[in-house]
């Protein structure tokens, strides 16, 4: 499996601030359930910390040809947890029908799903590429965001949670995105006399 562009820059953007993880436990998902599911067209994993969606397709598959409007026939969204938290979801998708019949256990036993909560069919839209979509610009935004904070703690002596708290606290009061008031912090710290 390979990742579709928008998941490969986000990939790329990951790993660029030191974060290859993520690209390893998506990589090694895939190629699992790949072995599992023979039939499995696509991949779709959504990272409950990062909250971002990753989905990598088989290159030799329709659905990496016809990204833009994709015809999925069976799905199996599978629930990766602990005893406390979700760690991630991930839906396979498969452009055959009834794929999953018989092989939900096999296929949660494969990962270390979360047994019996596995949901067959329920995203046949494909709506997780919508999501995936939206990732590299997440991560840049989540740059930016973390580089003000660390400015903040720099400059001010703030700790982290007080310079997230403050950034949450200007933009809600300011009508203000998180985003734009990191934003304004940045060009704010780039003024030849802005301190």
């Amino acid at each position: 499996m390979e990742p579709l562009p928008a998941s490969a820059e986000a990939l790329e953007l990951l790993a660029v601030s030191g974060d290859e993880d993520l690209g390893a436990r998506a990589a090694w998902v895939a190629e699992t359930l790949a072995e599992v599911v023979p039939q499995a067209d696509a991949v779709a994993i959504w990272f409950a910390d990062e909250d971002l969606t990753l989905v990598l397709v088989d290159p030799l598959a329709e659905v990496s040809r016809r990204v833009v409007d994709p015809v999925m026939r069976s799905s199996l969204a599978l629930r990766l947890a602990t005893s406390t938290r979700v760690i991630s979801v991930v839906t396979i998708y498969s452009e055959r029908v009834d794929v999953f019949a018989g092989r939900v256990s096999a296929v949660e036993r494969a990962v270390g799903a979360v047994w019996g909560a596995s949901v067959v069919d329920g995203d046949l839209a494909f709506d997780a590429l919508q999501s995936a979509e939206l990732a590299p610009a997440q991560l840049r935004a989540r740059l930016v965001i973390d580089t003000a904070v660390g400015l903040l703690v720099g400059t001010r002596g703030l700790s982290i949670d007080e310079a997230e708290d403050w950034l949450d606290h200007v933009s809600r009061t300011g009508g203000h995105t998180a985003l734009e008031v990191a934003t304004q912090v940045l060009a704010a710290r780039s003024w030849p006399d802005g301190a």
